[in-house]
């Protein structure tokens, strides 16, 4: 399972540093992302990105003062997040690993520890022990923030901009799993065949695992809020300056707010050691 993923990434490229920049839809996801992570971020700080990808977080985190790690399962993403470091005049120690397996780090090493980009989603049956890891490299009271495709967000994303006619997707239901999905969050075949297969969180499920894991002061946020599954109407709106502004303003008002967890297309979620 882990060489498939690594595999996958391996040979997504710099799509992975792009997705978050090339469309007005993904620079939404991205605010929203760091919002919830700048608090936890800055000089002094020891951060640790897991499951780091193409450094698209690691970056904003070196360049705020914090002494960054990255470790990744794909070389070729930590090679292409060496060189956006390097390209911004920033420093970072470099790990190839997988999260399940991070014994290269000491207890308590960091100060925060970054997991985004639906990492968790992947790992289906090594969830608990990745978890576990992540807390573990925690400094007592360190911050965890993870974000996971939320099970709703995925069904929606699918719809509004569907690989296929949307008569072929939801007319056969059976073929493409639609209805495991929304029953167990599991997908066993992809809608996006190039994927490895992903189990998808509602925000209750994602918080009982971090209770689980014994993590505490938990916080969850979604990305995007308001905006969710809007993406072509945010490349019209991203083309008014006021009203991208706004756009931004509202959904930093409500992203955090509790029971809109479950509608972006990911779930944010903040907990402590």
């Amino acid at each position: 399972m882990m060489d498939s993923i690594a595999s996958f990434f391996d040979s997504y490229g710099e799509r992975e540093w792009e997705r978050l920049e090339r469309t007005a839809y993904g620079r939404l996801i991205f605010n929203c992302h760091m919002w919830f992570l700048e608090n936890d971020i800055g000089p002094g700080r020891r951060v640790l990105d897991a499951g780091c990808g193409s450094g698209r977080f690691a970056l904003p985190a070196a360049l705020s003062g914090s002494d960054v790690t990255l470790l990744d399962i794909s070389q070729t993403q930590l090679d292409i997040a060496e060189q956006k470091l390097y390209e911004n005049n920033c420093t970072g120690k470099f790990v190839a690993a997988s999260i399940t397996d991070m014994s290269i780090f000491p207890d308590d090493t960091f100060d925060t520890v970054i997991c985004y980009g639906a990492v968790l989603n992947y790992l289906r049956h090594s969830l608990i022990n990745a978890l576990r890891e992540l807390r573990r490299v925690l400094r007592p009271s360190g911050a965890l923030l993870i974000s996971v495709n939320s099970r709703y967000g995925m069904l929606r994303s699918a719809a509004a901009s569907p690989p296929m006619p949307l008569s072929d997707l939801f007319g056969d239901p059976d073929r493409w799993g639609i209805r495991e999905i929304a029953d167990t969050g599991d997908e066993n075949m992809p809608i996006d065949s190039s994927h490895p297969p992903r189990h998808f969180f509602t925000a209750s499920e994602l918080t009982a695992l971090l209770q689980e894991t014994k993590f505490r002061e938990i916080t969850l946020g979604a990305a995007p809020a308001a905006m969710s599954g809007l993406k072509r109407q945010m490349e019209e709106i991203a083309r008014n300056q006021k009203a991208w502004e706004t756009v931004l303003y509202t959904e930093n008002c409500l992203y955090k707010t509790p029971h809109i967890a479950d509608c972006g297309d990911y779930i944010l979620a903040r907990a402590t050691k």
